[in-house]
């Protein structure tokens, strides 16, 4: 029974799949469906600046202090020219 069950999710879920693949790709109607995808999914995906700010440099917390906290501002002062 259980193996009869598994077989027929299998079947739907390929089923689903082909039709949305013929859906999107359909020669007529597939490149306006997958553009207006496109863009409703654009906005919603959050960029690098949205997820550290716009200035990502190291901040000092206020009565913390560690060795990689002072090493960062360390490094940060002292730019070395790049290898190559």
């Amino acid at each position: 029974m259980v193996k009869k069950l598994a077989k027929r999710t299998r079947l739907l879920f390929g089923v689903a799949v082909g039709a949305g693949l013929m859906f999107l790709f359909d020669p007529e109607r597939g490149t306006e469906r997958r553009t207006r995808l496109r863009e409703q999914i654009r906005p919603s995906r959050p960029t690098r600046e949205d997820e550290v700010g716009t200035d990502a440099r190291p901040r000092p917390v206020s009565g913390v202090s560690t060795p990689a906290a002072g090493a960062s501002f360390e490094v940060e002062s002292t730019p070395r020219p790049l290898a190559g």
